[in-house]
């Protein structure tokens, strides 16, 4: 209870960094007023909206005193505003994240206080679902909670025990944390980088925990958006990020090198095959960065024994080939894939950022 008020502090915190989401933001807030459980607060931190999200924040706080609106004077990003709100406004017993885009499912406030409370860990995970508004398909991302299979029952699990990696992908949002769990180890977000900033949170809270549990159902929404703000030019942050991961892996009390390595691996390679396409120079920069750390990797430690967990065969060929002879390895590729053209005249292939076209001789 409060002593000032007397008034009951909400068990939840649900934490919300708003900017220019005004399509998505309704949605979201809904999806918590909606919840079967309904003792928590919402914080939104307006990173200073252009779009008239602020004023969406203001009318729902208007019409339900649950909701808590900060402005923030200045842009500083997804990683301040979440740090900002935990460590400043949030009176939750237990905090939760949600992306202004996403949004829950209606039970599941419910289903993960009870759990959490009832097994008194530091964080539980759960899984969710991943809507693509391009096409409208939904789809459930199994891989997520496949490590934990053989344990997925046990009330306390202990990270450092599993015997299968873990660390799949890194996100903050699929979860609910102790917040005094939080607090005490100075868990944080990055706030010096604009993506990825949730890396060093997750790492953080993986390293320090002492007990986690799951639930094998999908309680969040993720959405992969059709108009996603270009973050190519953001690759040095995501660099930066999973090298300050690395660094806290090596500095933890138990072994996780062995759970971090895959995700470090085919995290790197995915960035690299999707994300930065439509730029060469791009290309050229993340991948001398990514070849760096790769190469560190295969100094240290024993890459092979982690085969069956990450792309052995790109990780490989990263470490070989430095971008001038990957440039030159690809141009004859192309050459070989133009004489076996059937039915073409001309062929157009790009080298080292130069589009050439060549003639095809038929016989």
């Amino acid at each position: 209870m409060s002593e000032a008020s007397g008034k009951q502090l909400p068990l939840i915190s649900i934490i919300v960094p708003v900017y220019n989401v005004s399509e998505y933001l309704r949605q979201a807030l809904d999806s918590c007023l909606n919840q079967s459980f309904q003792n928590f607060e919402i914080i939104c931190i307006d990173d200073c909206s252009t779009d008239g999200s602020l004023e969406i924040l203001k009318d729902y706080a208007q019409k339900d005193s649950r909701i808590k609106v900060l402005e923030l004077k200045e842009n500083h990003g997804q990683g301040y505003a979440r740090n900002y709100a935990l460590y400043n406004v949030a009176c939750g017993e237990y905090v939760m994240f949600l992306d202004p885009d996403d949004w829950y499912e209606p039970d599941t406030f419910e289903i993960a206080y009870n759990k959490i409370e009832k097994n008194n860990n530091d964080f539980l995970i759960f899984g969710y679902k991943i809507f693509d508004e391009a096409t409208g398909e939904v789809s459930m991302n199994t891989k997520y909670l496949e490590p934990f299979t053989d344990v997925i029952d046990k009330p306390n699990i202990k990270l450092y025990e599993l015997n299968k990696s873990f660390i799949i992908a890194v996100y903050m949002w699929a979860m609910i944390y102790k917040k005094d769990f939080l607090i005490k180890n100075n868990i944080k977000c990055s706030e010096d980088i604009r993506i990825g900033e949730d890396i060093e949170f997750y790492i953080r809270a993986v390293v320090n925990s002492d007990s986690v549990s799951v639930v094998d159902k999908p309680m969040y929404n993720y959405r992969i958006k059709r108009k996603s703000l270009s973050v190519d030019n953001l690759y040095s942050d995501v660099i930066k990020a999973r090298r300050r991961a690395y660094n806290i892996i090596l500095d933890a009390k138990n072994d996780y090198m062995a759970d971090f390595i895959p995700y470090y691996i085919n995290a790197h390679l995915y960035w690299y095959k999707t994300r930065l396409k439509s730029d060469n120079v791009l290309m050229h920069n993340f991948y001398n960065e990514m070849r760096k750390d790769f190469i560190k990797l295969r100094k240290n430690y024993d890459i092979e024994s982690l085969k069956e967990y990450i792309d052995y065969k790109n990780f490989i060929y990263v470490c070989k080939n430095n971008w001038a002879k990957r440039q030159l390895k690809v141009f004859i590729q192309s050459l070989f894939n133009v004489r076996n053209s059937k039915n073409k005249t001309h062929k157009e292939i790009t080298i080292c950022g130069f589009k050439i076209k060549l003639k095809l001789n038929k016989t």
